[in-house]
């Protein structure tokens, strides 16, 4: 039920500002309402609802300034899953890896933009797997939930994701051989391009909110 909940609240299907029902939801799931109450605050430990007494649960805004932070520390923490992979990655591993690379190369922007987004989330899956740190695992994806808030359709569409496909080419190869190092920096570089355009769209996400205040405030002053 929680991963359910996170999914949705992560994927935009509950918007903030959504009130959860404990009535609706527990008979949806076919719970009582012990674990939807242990998923709502597992939901709130992650910052993801906001809990009123007396008044309900809600789908909490998306702040901006949590998701920077997140960022910066899964910079830190996937870099690190990424140089155990290189040392821990069994050959089965790589041969996942090669599979969905094989995928991701085939793969066409305009026919299904979002593909990539989801074959990219199975490769960053398949190297905290291969970190065989299971600790390391929960915190990242935990951390990329968040993150994933920020990525509407339309800056999904705005990534590069000719560079996306070269540095899971690089980053299966240093896998391959072993580079902990080459795998641990091109990582980095990965997350690295993610953070730039969710500034970058962030700025013209906050000129436009400017522009739209302005406007109305012209209007409201009959100027």
């Amino acid at each position: 039920m929680f991963l359910a909940l996170r999914d949705r609240i992560v994927h935009g299907t509950y918007p903030p500002g959504t009130v959860l029902s404990e009535r609706e939801l527990t008979e949806e799931f076919k719970v009582s309402r012990t674990p939807y109450r242990e998923a709502i605050r597992k939901l709130e430990d992650m910052k993801l609802v906001k809990v009123v007494p007396r008044f309900g649960t809600y789908v909490r805004e998306i702040a901006i300034s949590e998701i920077m932070n997140a960022y910066e520390v899964r910079l830190r923490v996937e870099t690190m899953a990424a140089e155990l992979a290189a040392k821990r990655r069994t050959e089965e591993d790589l041969a996942e890896f090669e599979a969905i690379i094989r995928e991701i190369r085939e793969w066409k922007v305009e026919d299904n933009p979002r593909l990539g987004g989801s074959l990219d989330e199975s490769l960053h899956d398949l190297v905290c797997k291969s970190a065989r740190n299971t600790i390391l695992a929960e915190t990242v994806d935990n951390l990329r939930r968040v993150c994933a808030r920020i990525w509407t359709s339309s800056w999904i569409e705005s990534y590069d994701f000719k560079k996306l496909v070269s540095h899971w080419g690089d980053i299966y190869e240093a896998l391959k051989n072993r580079d902990s190092g080459r795998a641990s920096a091109v990582m980095e570089a990965h997350l690295q391009d993610s953070i730039e355009l969710m500034k970058e769209n962030l700025f013209k996400f906050a000129a436009a909110e400017s522009s739209v205040a302005g406007a109305a405030n012209d209007v409201s002053v009959g100027r």
